[in-house]
C-alpha cells in the first residue's frame, strides 16, 4: 500500500528510497552465516513469499496460498522475488552451452504477470516458490517447532 500511495502521489525518490530498502535485507539474507528458516503458511503473498524464497531453508505449512501478486495493483514485485524465480527456473535448464534461457524466463514471468497463487505447498513447490529441499509440516500446531528443528539441524 505504501508502494502504491507513493506512486499515486508521484513521490519517485521516496519510491526509489523505498525499494532499495526492500530489496537489501533479502540480498543480505543470502550472504549470513547463520540460517534463516521461514515458516510460511495460509496467506504468504507478495513480501512475504520474497522473504521466503530468499531463505537458507523454509518449512512451509501444508495448507499454503503462496504467490507475487502485485501485478494485480500494478506493482511489480521489488524484494528480488522476480530475480529469485528466474534462478529457480534456470536451475531447471539444460547446462550446455547452446540452450536458449527464453523458455524458462518466460514461465517465470509468466507465474508473475498471471498473479498465480498456489492452492497447497505442494503447488508451491511444483511452481517453483519453494525449493525441493524445502519441508512441508501438514499440521499447523507443529509447523514452527519444525522449523526450529531445522533452524538447528
Amino acid at each position: 500500500m505504501m508502494i502504491m500511495g507513493g506512486a499515486m502521489q508521484k513521490q519517485w525518490d521516496a519510491l526509489d528510497a523505498s525499494i532499495a530498502r526492500l530489496a537489501t535485507p533479502d540480498d543480505a539474507r543470502e550472504v549470513l552465516e547463520e540460517a534463516v528458516v521461514t515458516a510460511p503458511f495460509q496467506l504468504t503473498l507478495g513480501g512475504g513469499m520474497e522473504v521466503a524464497m530468499h531463505s537458507s531453508a523454509t518449512r512451509a505449512g501444508g495448507e499454503l496460498y503462496m504467490g507475487q501478486v502485485e501485478v494485480g495493483v500494478g506493482l511489480v514485485p521489488a524484494a528480488g522475488g522476480c530475480k529469485e524465480l528466474i534462478c529457480r527456473y534456470l536451475g531447471d535448464a539444460p547446462q550446455d552451452v547452446d540452450y536458449d534461457p527464453n523458455p524458462y524466463v518466460q514461465k517465470a514471468f509468466e507465474r508473475i504477470a498471471l498473479a498465480k497463487v498456489s492452492s497447497s505447498a505442494e503447488e508451491a513447490r511444483a511452481w517453483g516458490f519453494l525449493r525441493p529441499s524445502d519441508g512441508i509440516t501438514l499440521d499447523p500446531d507443529k509447523l514452527i517447532a519444525d522449523a526450529k528443528n531445522v533452524a538447528l539441524g
